[in-house]
């Protein structure tokens, strides 16, 4: 068995954990990388390129393949991305339709954990958290994965093929 899992390590290094703790990214880090994956699949997709998979987003981004398959779980639970059956990703819409708030929030919600109990903040703490929210969602507005795509395009970024 440990010879099993040697070998798949050696064929797959990208999954390996960086140290012997587990991989935990914050929420900022998540956020950069559906962002990231999210600009690479919406280029491909627009550019009539590759799908990407979780292998070459992985050596792409240069990270191990566990946070961006994490992350790419996330997208794809949020209805943003879908998977074809060669394990390439695509969006699950079109990418003028897909807002990236909505790439935010996918992050920001799912696997969060559950209290046994609603938390009972204070007046003030829940102004500020209603100040974070609404500022949060006016920095992105009716901003669109097409949107930035279509910017990164104009500064001339190009993504490392995938694959």
């Amino acid at each position: 068995l440990a010879g099993a899992q040697l070998d798949f390590y050696v064929q797959n290094p990208n999954y390996l954990r960086l140290g012997h703790d587990a991989l935990r990214l914050s929420q900022h880090d998540q956020e950069q990388l559906a962002l990231e994956i999210m600009l690479r699949v919406g280029r491909a997709h627009r550019d009539g390129s590759t799908p990407w998979d979780i292998e070459g987003l992985s050596r792409s981004l240069a990270l191990p393949g566990i946070a961006v398959s994490d992350v790419a779980e996330k997208l794809e639970g949020a209805g943003l991305v879908t998977l074809t059956d060669q394990g390439r990703m695509l969006p699950a819409r079109e990418i003028s339709g897909i807002a990236l708030m909505q790439v935010i929030e996918a992050t920001r919600s799912t696997g969060a954990g559950r209290l046994p109990q609603r938390l009972a903040a204070t007046p003030a703490v829940e102004r500020l958290q209603s100040q974070l929210d609404l500022a949060r969602h006016s920095a992105f507005a009716d901003r669109t994965l097409r949107d930035l795509v279509d910017d990164a395009a104009a500064e001339g970024w190009m993504p490392r093929t995938p694959g």
